[in-house]
């Protein structure tokens, strides 16, 4: 299925997915190569720690949503654990589910469904019923050669973290009821990684 993310944001920024332009694959994780190859492979580390959270995150699930902040968002949007169950799903043990999104790019952060198509399964907050098969998330890591703050990078990671919860799978530049939901989720399980 080709959906709007295909059509918009690779029509804007026409490198932005191409692994043979400009990125470089270290320790599993795509980084855009720079001049600095030490900065090159923290980047590397950087998103080796982000994935080590969300697998935390995910490990830990079960037990974690009894937190009080946590059962009171569940039990006020009980579609939030479908969400979480396909959050499980696409990020669980999927290192390359991260990567740096280039300089340039009029992104921030970019959450990439791949291979959506209809499914039989659970509808899902605004996409329903779409899936995506596997998903990337690009994430700006650096910015004119200076790492972003570690605040900066944990809101754009639950919010783009987010968007697998929600399972937006088109490309919306409003975001729904549903997605501020789950980025409160994602937010409050990011804080007990």
């Amino acid at each position: 299925m080709n959906t709007v993310y295909n059509k918009i944001i690779y029509k804007k920024n026409p490198h932005l997915f191409d692994k043979v332009r400009g990125f470089e694959l270290i320790n599993d994780y795509l980084v855009y190569k720079s001049n600095n190859s030490k900065a090159d492979l923290k980047v590397a580390s950087i998103l080796d720690f982000i994935n080590k959270r969300v697998n935390y995150i995910i490990r830990n699930y079960q037990a974690v949503k009894f937190e009080p902040k946590i059962a009171k968002l569940l039990l006020l949007h009980p579609w939030l654990n479908d969400g979480m169950q396909l959050f499980k799903d696409i990020h669980v043990y999927h290192k390359k589910s991260f990567a740096e999104l280039p300089p340039n790019t009029n992104f921030l952060g970019v959450n990439y469904p791949f291979g959506v198509h209809e499914t039989n399964e659970v509808s899902i907050a605004t996409d329903k019923k779409l899936r995506a098969e596997h998903r990337i998330i690009y994430l700006q890591i650096r910015q004119n050669n200076k790492f972003m703050t570690k605040k900066f990078m944990d809101n754009l990671i639950c919010h783009e973290l987010a968007h697998t919860i929600t399972n937006d799978v088109i490309y919306r530049s409003e975001h729904s009821d549903y997605f501020a939901a789950a980025d409160k989720l994602m937010n409050e399980l990011w804080k007990i990684s």
